[in-house]
């Protein structure tokens, strides 16, 4: 959907990554989310994001 709204890849990733991001810091801050599994999460983040974008939801 992006790509026929010209919206370039890496701002999608972008969005996705921030708005990702800015959720596991709130969890982190609520102590819903322990460090180990926290960092976890960052390091597999972009990966995460990526195979999310390249799924085709019409399979």
């Amino acid at each position: 959907m992006a790509k026929k709204q010209g919206i370039p890849r890496r701002d999608l990733e972008s969005y996705f990554v921030s708005l990702h991001y800015k959720e596991m810091q709130k969890w982190r801050t609520k102590g819903s989310l322990s460090e180990e599994g926290y960092f976890d999460l960052v390091y597999r983040l972009k990966a995460d994001v990526e195979e999310f974008i390249a799924r085709n939801p019409n399979n």
